[in-house]
């Protein structure tokens, strides 16, 4: 947990799941949504885990999602991402990316 900073939705995967099952159950547990389709981008390795980094079309309205756990959220652009810090509307300050 990186509190104050932002974070991609998903988490940890629980004894017998798959990364898509692992995804599908957190996006319910945080945002209350599930994509029809999912498709893997990247598997990502460093010393501490081994990231899945999923992409999906948003099938719903943002304001329609319920944000359960977290601060905010937001969609943003692969540039706004790579730049390390995202404007937080509820927060009123730019806000840095987790590791």
């Amino acid at each position: 947990m990186a509190a104050g900073c932002w974070g991609l939705f998903g988490g940890h995967l629980d004894p017998g799941e798959t990364p898509e099952q692992a995804l599908r159950r957190e996006l319910l547990e945080e945002i209350s949504w599930q994509p029809m389709v999912v498709e893997l981008v990247m598997v990502h390795h460093i010393h501490r885990r081994t990231a899945h980094v999923f992409q999906a079309e948003l099938s719903v309205p943002l304001e329609q999602l319920q944000l359960l756990e977290g601060q905010d959220m937001a969609l943003v652009s692969p540039e706004e991402m790579l730049a390390g810090s995202i404007w937080s509307t509820k927060l009123g300050s730019h806000r840095p990316l987790a590791d």
